[in-house]
């Protein structure tokens, strides 16, 4: 079954670049040679990314190297682009595959439309046993990054608390080397607490593991503060002016 599902996905990076569709009609794709898939000029970093960690398993497994150069291909592209966006070292939640343009969009986020790609870079780097440096440093320049720039400490009513959480927000570069913060905190961003605590413990990096542990302490506040006990799916607050003082 996997070997069925693996078959029928890679179908979809039959494109003129490899690029994979951000959609795929199963009875076209039965038949590649019935129509023609176009790569996309609008996809979702995600969407992108996102097959990484699938293709490379079932290629370890299966012994069948064309699934691992499938996203071997796109892991470049990300290598490539990583210093030609808005935000050199992040990539924006949309990107134009077909051109392998990544500067146009202003909007950058490691929440919805952008997340597992991130989130694959150091697991990635696990799973071959470091064979690539690629994957490390695509975690290290994306990490700098998104602690540079959407980490925030949140001002609470406790400022004591405050000052052991942190949220990761969005970011607007509306003017190239200004971007601008939206403290702005999704559901989907908590993953990001474990991202950095396994890279830092991958990459001997303690600066990363204690990140891991504010960002997943701000996830559980989030929770604990409301009356339900889940947390919400995307919540608002106001950001400190720095993380030393608030």
């Amino acid at each position: 079954k996997a070997i069925q599902l693996g078959e029928m996905l890679y179908r979809a990076f039959d494109t003129e670049n490899h690029t994979p569709t951000n959609w795929l009609d199963i009875e076209k794709a039965k038949n590649p040679e019935s129509s023609k898939l176009k790569s996309e000029t609008n996809i979702c970093f995600a969407c992108l990314g996102s097959l990484t960690m699938e293709f490379t398993r079932l290629a370890q497994i299966t012994q069948e190297p064309k699934y691992y150069d499938a996203v071997a291909r796109i892991t470049r592209l990300l290598d490539r682009t990583q210093d030609t966006t808005r935000i050199p070292g992040l990539w924006p939640t949309m990107v134009n595959a077909r051109t392998e343009e990544f500067n146009a969009s202003r909007f950058f986020s490691v929440g919805a439309l952008a997340d597992s790609t991130y989130e694959y870079f150091p697991k990635m780097h696990a799973l071959l046993g470091g064979l690539d440096p690629v994957y490390r440093k695509l975690y290290t320049d994306s990490a700098a990054k998104i602690d540079e720039y959407l980490l925030f400490r949140p001002q609470l009513e406790d400022e004591q608390l405050s000052a052991h959480l942190l949220f990761c927000g969005d970011v607007h570069a509306s003017q190239p080397d200004k971007p601008s913060l939206d403290p702005q905190m999704q559901h989907l961003t908590c993953f990001v607490g474990g991202m950095f605590a396994l890279a830092g413990r991958l990459f001997s990096s303690p600066a990363d593991v204690a990140l891991g542990e504010k960002l997943t302490k701000g996830c559980i506040y989030a929770y604990a503060a409301m009356p339900t006990g889940i947390g919400p799916e995307v919540f608002s607050t106001l950001a400190c002016a720095d993380r030393a003082a608030c």
